[in-house]
Order: structure tokens, then C-alpha cells, then sequence
């Protein structure tokens, strides 16, 4: 019921294209990765394959095997489209999730043969954050350099 009135409230969004005029519904956008709708079709197709397998006979006899073999190949281009369709949900997910930065490794130049490993204690530098004082910067072996590079 408060839903209905602050609707109520709200001025309504009109467009105009040409002489006509369209009205604008207040509705939040949905969130369509595709993996679901995707994963459906595939399922759906895979379905029919089994549905018609009894039937193989008659297909065989009025030459339409090819039913059989296309709805096999609508599965296997569903299962490609679903596993497109999960890694590129993943890949947008990692580009929008927030960066944890790392004020130590940052204060590195990047082209530089040091690395932000600071003496003065155990554990990685990632472990500690920004240097305290007294602390100095060491040169390190390729070998974390090439770790901490890739670990980025």
C-alpha cells in the first residue's frame, strides 16, 4: 500500500518519439547474465534428444534421423554457450569487484628490479602493509620478483 503511494507521488516519465508519446515505467533493470537462460535451452535440448531416441526407427524409415542429430547438436553448442556465458559473468565480476591495494608494493616503481620487500621481519610484504619506520628496502632474487609481479 506505501509502495502505491509514493508511486502516486512520483512524476511520471513520459518520452516522445514522433506523435507519439510513450510512458516510462519506474522498474529497476534486470541484472540478465545469460548463464541461466543459456543452461534452459541447452537442458531443452538435450530433453528432446532423449525424447526422441525411442523413436529412432520411424526417424530412420521417413530419412529425419537428422531431428536426432541436430537436437544433439543444439546440446553440445549449449553447453559451449553456457560455459561462454559463466566466464564472461566471471570476467565482469572480477573488473567491477574492488582492488585491494597494497600501499607497500605500490610505493615500488613498477620497471625497478627492487621489490617492496621490506627487512625488518618475517612474512611476505604482502602480509604487512605500508613500511615502519627503521625498516629498509632490499633488493630481492628474479625469482619473487617474477612471484610478486605475477600475484598482482
Amino acid at each position: 500500500m506505501e509502495n502505491d503511494k509514493q508511486d502516486a507521488d512520483e512524476p511520471v516519465q513520459t518520452h516522445e518519439i514522433g506523435n507519439r508519446t510513450y510512458i516510462v515505467a519506474n522498474v529497476d533493470p534486470l541484472d540478465v547474465d545469460g548463464v541461466r537462460t543459456v543452461a534452459v535451452g541447452a537442458i531443452l535440448w538435450l530433453v528432446a534428444f532423449v525424447l526422441l531416441l525411442p523413436f529412432y526407427g520411424r526417424l530412420e524409415e521417413t530419412d529425419r534421423t537428422w531431428w536426432l542429430w541436430t537436437c544433439l547438436a543444439g546440446f553440445g553448442l549449449g553447453v559451449l554457450g553456457w560455459d561462454y556465458c559463466r566466464r564472461r559473468r566471471k570476467a565482469r565480476k572480477a573488473v567491477n569487484a574492488p582492488r585491494r591495494t597494497n600501499h607497500a608494493f605500490d610505493r615500488c616503481h613498477p620497471n625497478s628490479y627492487q621489490i617492496c620487500s621490506w627487512s625488518g621481519g618475517g612474512g611476505d610484504h604482502r602480509d604487512r602493509g605500508p613500511p615502519l619506520k627503521g625498516r629498509t628496502l632490499r633488493t630481492v632474487s628474479a625469482w619473487k620478483i617474477r612471484r610478486a609481479r605475477w600475484n598482482r
